[in-house]
């Protein structure tokens, strides 16, 4: 009889630590998603300043985020704030601290959110990570701090999907970065996600040529020898057929450059003078093959300017633009690098995201592009494609049975035990 009710009281203390065991496990935190950096930056030992650095990025597609991390390095010794802004409504979407013990992986320490955030298609982010000057070493692109003549190629560890890379920022701890940077990027804090499909966007066309910005706007000046613009996004896939600049009664011919930003490639450039084209007061100059910008991909229109030439406009407030739904201005750019003949890239940026400061009021004129309708598949009874998030892991149904087994024969045991 003690035998057998030791044979019970291991089947029920069996049955209670597997069912224990597999409760549990559903609730601990589970790191879901795939990376936005791919792989940890190479160690670079700069610690030199007091604030947030990291980088922006624009979605092209709904993401959801389910962590956030920092890269591990030779080891942390801090505690450090990592914090996801979304750049509209400058507020804070996620936040984590990074601790020593926080669970690393692949070179990143993490920490799961309590629960998922989702980023909406089409909207910019910044994810930063807090550092202290003379605390634990963070990652720089600057070639300066490497032995090599290039800076680092950041576009070989950031490869994921559902959003565009567009350059590093810094600013205070607990404020959002106002410093944003197109050639250098810092930290590379870590975010992982899942992509969830991009919602139709739905844009006023009606088929005819139109140009970006309608109006060229705000105070006039002429002060500087240099390409100055703006940055701008598309919220559907449009070609361009021409480049123009406004023609405030100018006198001298302008080169206008039409930039990827995230590759730093000249995609078109034109001259327009007093003998192009006049429409709406630009001066146009068509393209000898339309250019095709893709939606949520950061471009950058410069136009050429001469100290004591031609005026040309500095917006100082984004609501100033009178531009067409198709996009939107995301802030002022210049470079003073080449001339005319050789444009150099336009990586300087306006004083502040806030500020928007956009330049010139040049403008592209574009067509929407309109998609063939596609045939919809034949019904089938097959799950759809759509990406959706891992579940949570839940009580294995053979190990449930194994449990359910044992308490059976606990309870068998006891029946015996009664009978003798």
């Amino acid at each position: 009889m003690k035998n057998m009710m030791r044979k019970c009281i291991s089947g029920l203390v069996i049955f209670v630590f597997l069912f224990t065991a597999l409760t549990v496990g559903v609730s601990a935190a589970e790191l879901n998603g795939s990376p936005a950096v791919t792989a940890a930056p190479p160690l670079v030992e700069r610690n030199d300043f007091d604030g947030a650095l990291g980088y922006c990025f624009t979605t092209t597609e709904k993401l959801e985020v389910y962590a956030l991390g920092r890269p591990e390095n030779d080891g942390i010794t801090a505690d450090h704030g990592v914090r996801l802004w979304d750049v509209s409504t400058e507020t804070v979407v996620a936040e984590v601290v990074i601790t020593p013990d926080s669970p690393v992986k692949d070179g990143f320490r993490y920490e799961v959110l309590a629960a998922p955030v989702t980023l909406e298609n089409l909207t910019q982010y910044l994810v930063v990570s807090d550092e202290e000057s003379g605390g634990d070493f963070w990652f720089d692109s600057d070639k300066r701090w490497y032995d090599t003549d290039e800076d680092f190629d950041v576009s070989t560890i950031i490869s994921g999907k559902g959003f565009n890379f567009t350059g590093g920022c810094f600013g205070g701890i607990g404020e959002m970065p106002v410093n944003l940077n197109t050639q250098f990027v810092y930290v590379m804090p870590q975010i992982y996600y899942e992509q969830k499909g991009a919602d139709a966007v739905k844009i006023d066309d009606d088929g005819t040529l139109k140009p970006f910005i309608k109006t060229a706007l705000g105070g006039e000046r002429n002060d500087i020898s240099a390409f100055v613009g703006y940055e701008f996004m598309f919220f559907a896939d449009a070609d361009v057929i021409s480049l123009a600049r406004p023609d405030n009664g100018m006198a001298d011919p302008h080169t206008l450059v039409l930039w990827d930003i995230t590759n730093k490639t000249v995609l078109a450039s034109a001259t327009v003078d007093t003998n192009s084209p006049l429409v709406d007061g630009y001066r146009v100059a068509d393209l000898a093959a339309p250019v095709t910008l893709k939606a949520g991909i950061t471009y950058g229109l410069v136009s050429w300017e001469d100290d004591f030439g031609d005026m040309w406009h500095d917006i100082e407030d984004e609501e100033e633009f009178d531009i067409t739904a198709i996009g939107t201005v995301t802030r002022g750019i210049w470079t003073g690098d080449g001339d005319a003949s050789e444009p150099g890239f336009p990586s300087n940026p306006g004083p502040s995201v806030e500020g928007m400061n956009g330049y010139v009021g040049a403008t592209v004129f574009y067509q929407v592009q309109v998609e063939a309708e596609e045939t919809a598949p034949a019904e089938t009874d097959a799950a759809p494609d759509d990406v959706t998030t891992t579940p949570a892991p839940q009580t294995s149904d053979i190990a449930i049975l194994f449990a359910v087994v044992m308490l059976g024969m606990a309870i068998v045991g006891i029946k015996k035990t009664v009978k003798r």
